[in-house]
C-alpha cells in the first residue's frame, strides 16, 4: 500500500552572494539560470525569486511494510507564465532517491545533491536517479524516462514501448552535478543547497519520437522544509 504526501513547497531560487558554506542568500546578486541546446536551437532562461519556478516541489510515497520512502524533488525553469497557462519552452529536472522512514535532515539533502554523476531513471516507480521533462513551444511533453516527477508534471502516460531496453537506455547521455554547497535558506525554511548541473540526454514523447539535448547547464537552489 502506498500513500503520497506533500513533502515540500518552498521558495528556492534565491542564490547566495558569497562562497563559503551557509552564506547568506541574496537574490539581488544571483539568479537561477538555464541554457539548453538542441540540434536546431539554443534557449536560455533566468529568473528571480518571484516567479512560479522559484519553488522546489516534491512528494514522498511510503511503503508501509518496508518502512521506506521514494523521495522526489523537482526544479524547473523556462518561460515565465502563470500557473494556469499551458507549459511551453520549460524544462524540469527531477531527482528520485530512496529513503528509510519519513524524517529528512540536512545531511540527506546534501548527500542526494552532492557533486558527481547521476544515472537516468527509466521508471520512476522503481529506479533511483534523475529525470528530465521538457515542454516544447507547442506544449508537447518530452521525457527522459517513465513515471518521473510524481507530482503532476508528467501529465500523459508514456508507454513503456517508446523507451529503449535497459541496456540501451540513455546510453550516450550524461548527467553531472558540477558543484553543490549548502547555503543559508530563505526565512521559514530549514535548509537549502545551491546546485549547478550539466547534462545531455535523449527525450521521448508519447508518439515515440525522440529529441536530443546536446547540452544543458542549469544552476539553481533546492530549499526544503524538513519533515
Amino acid at each position: 500500500m502506498k500513500r503520497s504526501l506533500a513533502l515540500f513547497l518552498s521558495l528556492s531560487t534565491l542564490l547566495l552572494a558569497g562562497c563559503s558554506k551557509n552564506d547568506k542568500l541574496d537574490d539581488t546578486v544571483f539568479k537561477s539560470q538555464l541554457v539548453v541546446e538542441f540540434a536546431d536551437q539554443s534557449l536560455s532562461f533566468e529568473e528571480e525569486h518571484n516567479s512560479q519556478f522559484a519553488i522546489t516541489l516534491g512528494s514522498k510515497s511510503r511503503l508501509y511494510e518496508l518502512d521506506s520512502a521514494i523521495i522526489v524533488m523537482v526544479k524547473g525553469l523556462g518561460e515565465n507564465q502563470s500557473l494556469s497557462d499551458p507549459r511551453i519552452n520549460t524544462l524540469y529536472v527531477s531527482f528520485t532517491v530512496r529513503h528509510t522512514g519519513f524524517k529528512i535532515v540536512q545531511t540527506d539533502l546534501e548527500s542526494w545533491l552532492t557533486k558527481g554523476e547521476r544515472g537516468f531513471v527509466r521508471d520512476g516507480e522503481s529506479d533511483e536517479g534523475v529525470g528530465i521533462l521538457w515542454f516544447d513551444e507547442q506544449g508537447v511533453m518530452w521525457v527522459s524516462g517513465k513515471n518521473i516527477g510524481e507530482i503532476g508534471y508528467q501529465r500523459e502516460i508514456i508507454p513503456d514501448s517508446v523507451f529503449p531496453a535497459a541496456t540501451d537506455f540513455q546510453k550516450d547521455s550524461k548527467f553531472s552535478v558540477l558543484s553543490s554547497k549548502t547555503v543559508l535558506p530563505p526565512p521559514g525554511l530549514d535548509f537549502a543547497e545551491q546546485v549547478k548541473m550539466e547534462f545531455t540526454g535523449t527525450l521521448y514523447n508519447a508518439s515515440g519520437d525522440s529529441l536530443v539535448i546536446k547540452k544543458a547547464v542549469f544552476e539553481t537552489v533546492f530549499s526544503v522544509f524538513s519533515d
